[in-house]
């Protein structure tokens, strides 16, 4: 099937004038997970991870993907005619694919692709290597893929959801105001907005559109005085919770409309988030000024009514993956359990929790050696059966009305190794390193990155993913704003950023480590008292699940990493033994949180 689909679309490309064609894993909105309407890149690959960038000419098919897809791509492109390349650092730039192009064709060869997948940054930086190249750009709209692709799945129908005030301290029309303040000091009379989770925040709107990502698909055009909204109109049922001048037009008529409104204006874009199909629609004659998104600060930074609401979700949700782990340990070697049983398990006792809606991404739930791929999922027809050996890795986390989490525990399913226990005593610490860490206003995530990694670094090891990721609010368990802990990282970490601790260790073809709790930022008074003039932040805790005792090496902690240990998980005690009901869950949470 997928040799058929790559003829078709080889001749597609000979009838449009191009020699090569760029597809990436993304869509109009750039967003990291796909509603399958836009996932080109499975079906014409058959490559089922979230990241990939690849370039087809004539005679060759080759894949590009990151750490954490490693295994997967080996095994979803074994019976493919594509090659694949796995990369250390993810980038955004596409240099790496760029001079394996230029080997493969010769001077003035035409790459074609679809502006609508690349922002403004990208393509800049895009053209500049291409042009040292000699390679000229040739942009298709539509995708070709979309020409060949018969059955296509379509876009969501479903109901657009208003949030209650409840959940939203900040109503949409202050936001707006707010939105508009900045644009206007800005000298800017005009913003465009296509990321949907900036969107939902502006609007205080959530929708189904993508698996396990309350957004709904759309763009936002902001004005001085008014703000148009492109959506699919029959899923919104009234604007009465919104009264900020907001008209709804439909989600096809963008293009047209964003051409005119531009029209002699001055417009704010964020090149790193608008698509380069985007700025060729807007008009010619307007003034671009090309700035970060005011948006990116509004979702970013939680205010102390939405961080409430943060902790009370990541409580039901710490509580739900507690259950989880007590029904593995009371049920292991006793029936047959497989990995899809644990993954419907989890589901089952999210679905406990008040308000949740759905999970935050699909959970990964690996035993053994499955374990060693980073984002391993388990399926009905092929998931391992977990017997009462080894380790078992979870990760797991949900969408409630009042916040998105992300927890990762792994625990032992009966006898480990004495290498395991080391492997996860050293992930630990690098866990640990990261959540006590003190440090002054204007750090950046990469600034911190190397302290989760060092005990791992010491053995010789290192891992492919990033040390944390932002977390949205009842949105993207990835936040879009930028928010992280990794080389990459750069934006500052300031009060009421959520984000997330998870180093690891990978053994391939053994066993996998990942230890993850979602944090927040905070500002520690008393070094900020004792500073004087800077403030100091520090990292509080949102998730509450214990460590696996039995997989720590304490003769390799220091005092203080016991401590830290020892005080978190009396924390976890207190702050949930007042919520769980089950005498029995409650009596192995007490003995899960005891003195190490």
């Amino acid at each position: 099937m997928i040799k058929e689909r790559l003829k078709e679309l080889r001749a597609l490309m000979k009838n449009h004038g191009i020699n090569a064609y760029l597809l990436i894993s993304t869509d109009p909105h750039q967003n990291e997970y796909l509603p399958p309407y836009w996932d080109r890149c499975r079906f014409i690959s058959g490559f089922t991870g979230t990241y990939c960038r690849i370039i087809i000419t004539d005679k060759e098919t080759m894949m590009w993907t990151d750490g954490k897809e490693e295994l997967k791509v080996k095994k979803d492109l074994k019976k493919t005619p594509y090659k694949y390349y796995v990369k250390e650092l993810v980038t955004a730039d596409l240099r790496m694919e760029i001079e394996w192009l230029a080997e493969k064709l010769p001077r003035n060869s035409v790459l074609g692709i679809d502006p609508q997948t690349v922002t403004v940054t990208q393509m800049d930086a895009l053209k500049e290597l291409l042009n040292n190249k000699g390679i000229k750009v040739k942009y298709t709209d539509p995708n070709l893929i979309d020409l060949l692709w018969e059955k296509r799945p379509t876009l969501s129908q479903s109901a657009i959801v208003f949030r209650d005030k409840k959940y939203e301290p900040v109503s949409a029309v202050e936001k707006i105001k707010k939105l508009q303040k900045i644009m206007k000091e800005k000298g800017t009379d005009v913003h465009v907005i296509s990321n949907l989770e900036s969107i939902a925040r502006l609007l205080n709107v959530r929708g189904n559109d993508i698996e396990y990502t309350p957004l709904v698909i759309s763009y936002l055009i902001v004005t001085l005085d008014q703000v148009l909204w492109f959506v699919n109109k029959k899923r919104i049922k009234d604007l009465e919770h919104v009264t900020a001048n907001i008209i709804a037009f439909d989600y096809e008529d963008f293009a047209k409309i964003l051409k005119n409104i531009t029209e002699k204006r001055t417009v704010l874009v964020d090149t790193n988030e608008i698509s380069q199909w985007i700025m060729n629609n807007i008009s010619p004659s307007a003034k671009i000024v090309k700035e970060t998104s005011p948006l990116i600060t509004f979702k970013g930074i939680k205010t102390e009514k939405e961080l409430k609401h943060i902790i009370h979700a990541n409580i039901k949700d710490s509580i739900s993956l507690i259950k989880t782990i007590h029904w593995i340990k009371n049920n292991v070697g006793k029936k047959k359990i497989t990995e899809w049983d644990v993954a419907q398990k989890i589901v089952e006792f999210k679905k406990e929790g008040k308000v949740f809606i759905d999970l935050s991404f699909g959970s990964t739930v690996a035993y053994g050696k499955n374990a060693a791929i980073i984002h391993y999922s388990a399926q009905p027809d092929n998931s391992s059966v977990i017997k009462n050996k080894g380790m078992l890795l979870l990760d797991a986390g949900g969408n409630y009305l009042d916040g998105t989490s992300d927890i990762t525990r792994t625990i032992s399913v009966g006898e480990t190794t004495k290498e395991m226990k080391e492997s996860y005593t050293m992930v630990l610490k690098g866990h640990l390193s990261l959540g006590q860490a003190k440090f002054p206003k204007g750090t950046r995530g990469y600034h911190l990155d190397v302290l989760a990694r060092r005990p791992i670094w010491d053995k010789g090891f290192n891992f492919y993913h990033g040390t944390g990721h932002g977390v949205g609010y009842c949105t993207c368990v990835h936040e879009t704003s930028g928010i992280g802990i990794s080389p990459l990282k750069v934006a500052i970490l300031d009060e009421g950023m959520v984000l997330t601790n998870e180093p690891g260790y990978y053994k391939a073809g053994h066993y996998g480590v990942r230890i993850e709790n979602c944090i927040y930022v905070a500002k520690n008074s008393h070094l900020t008292k004792i500073n004087g003039k800077n403030t100091v932040l520090e990292f509080k805790e949102l998730t509450m699940c214990p460590y696996e005792k039995t997989l720590i090496e304490k003769n390799i902690l220091t005092k203080q990493e016991i401590e830290w240990i020892n005080n978190y998980h009396c924390l976890v005690f207190k702050t949930l033994k007042a919520h769980i009901k089950d005498k029995k869950i409650l009596a192995w949470l007490k003995d899960a949180c005891a003195t190490i």
